[in-house]
């Protein structure tokens, strides 16, 4: 008989077999799920005792319908020794405006250092369904003055609803049509601004940050994404907030203190979203359907602005070098899936209840109910989901490789 760690809608239970079945005598419950509990502590290191599939069969690993080689269009891998690793762009940045149109760029700075230099935004359109280049634009930019895109968004792309695409460069809003027209030139403020696509991409939400000797400056604005006209705006006197990356959901913006993850409306007005020991510590890290991912060592949680906690992936034992850790996080514009890169640990190599077979692989999954939909292969420098979630593009710095759902 093997026996198991159960959890509380499960006492009375053990394993039996290939299946589970009925203790007869109620009294014996409290002391096999005691027995059960101590066993699997002591020889979880031993992998005697692990916990079963969450799945009836285990995610499929996706296989390209595409695989385009970059370097054929002119693409030029950037070269550490080029730029400052700390301003973000010593790799390419992914994209998809469309679901057939995925976007590859970077800026090359004009000297050797990125940090003291202007530069070239470079951009590479590519058909997904074919392969071919669609068409490459440039823009001139400024220095990046901070490493976080929720800081600082210079020399970023960002894609909107109905096939449209954003781009600030030279701290100028340029507003694209599906066809690459510009349609909208908008001149910035002095000042560090960051922005955020929130709404499905029919909405901006957009922070100017301006410091002078006495105070800091910050002001939230809501503009509506087809013309930029401002919808609403909060001056912000908090100087925690200005200190932590922009994440906007729904008509919320979320963000981390002391106390847990906090939510503030355009009214300005602050609520209390989670505040057990996962969230004072995990910063909000993406926008989902209704809610937010909250990443870090401990795992994966799915927030809900209305009901809480949805799902949660944990991580067991959490942190440490040979643990499982979490690489990053990438939704999609409609909010309704995420890609997330895992990196196995030198002692575990199970995350989610599925094994990792390589040192990197990318889960992809439902952010309704955290159903893992598919996984594909890591070793990647760039991760985009397409704005309806049915396709994946990754880029390793010379293939674009495009997977759906198998």
């Amino acid at each position: 008989m093997k026996v198991r760690a159960m959890s509380s809608g499960e006492v009375g239970f053990y394993e039996h077999g290939n299946g589970l079945a009925r203790l007869k005598h109620p009294k014996n419950r409290r002391l096999l799920l005691k027995i059960s509990f101590w066993v699997c502590l002591g020889l979880f290191e031993f992998k005697i005792c692990e916990p079963k599939l969450a799945y009836a069969s285990a995610p499929e690993l996706a296989k390209p319908t595409q695989t385009v080689d970059l370097t054929r269009f002119g693409y030029r891998e950037l070269k550490a020794n080029l730029v400052d690793s700390t301003l973000g762009d010593i790799i390419s940045h992914l994209v998809m405006v469309s679901d057939q149109l995925v976007v590859v760029y970077h800026t090359m700075p004009d000297g050797m250092r990125v940090a003291a230099s202007n530069g070239t935004l470079t951009a590479y359109f590519v058909n997904v369904s074919d392969g071919k280049l669609v068409r490459k634009q440039d823009w001139r930019t400024i220095r990046r003055r901070d490493s976080g895109e929720g800081k600082d968004s210079e020399a970023r792309i960002y894609a909107l609803s109905q096939d449209r695409y954003i781009v600030i460069a030279s701290g100028t809003l340029l507003l694209y049509n599906r066809d690459g027209s510009l349609t909208i030139q908008k001149k910035l403020d002095p000042g560090l601004w960051s922005i955020q696509p929130v709404q499905m991409g029919t909405v901006l939400l957009l922070r100017h940050e301006r410091k002078d000797q006495k105070q800091s400056f910050v002001k939230y604005i809501w503009a509506d994404s087809q013309s930029l006209a401002t919808l609403a705006e909060v001056e912000d006197g908090q100087e925690l907030r200005s200190q932590i990356g922009l994440l906007g959901a729904d008509q919320w913006l979320v963000y981390r203190d002391s106390n847990g993850i906090q939510k503030m409306t355009v009214d300005g007005l602050d609520g209390v979203m989670c505040s057990d020991d996962f969230c004072r510590e995990s910063g909000p890290s993406n926008a989902v359907r209704g809610g937010v991912i909250v990443s870090s060592r401990f795992g994966l949680e799915m927030l809900s602005f209305d009901k809480g906690l949805v799902w949660q992936k944990s991580i067991q034992p959490a942190g440490g070098l040979d643990r499982i850790t979490i690489g990053g996080v990438q939704t999609s514009l409609n909010g309704e899936y995420l890609a997330v890169l895992v990196l196995r640990g030198n002692k575990y190599r199970t995350f989610d209840d599925v094994h990792l077979d390589k040192n990197e692989e990318v889960f992809v999954y439902s952010a309704t109910d955290g159903k893992c939909l598919f996984l594909l292969p890591g070793a990647i420098q760039a991760l985009a989901l397409s704005p309806n979630g049915t396709q994946v593009v990754s880029f390793d710095g010379k293939y674009l490789r495009v997977c759906g759902k198998p």
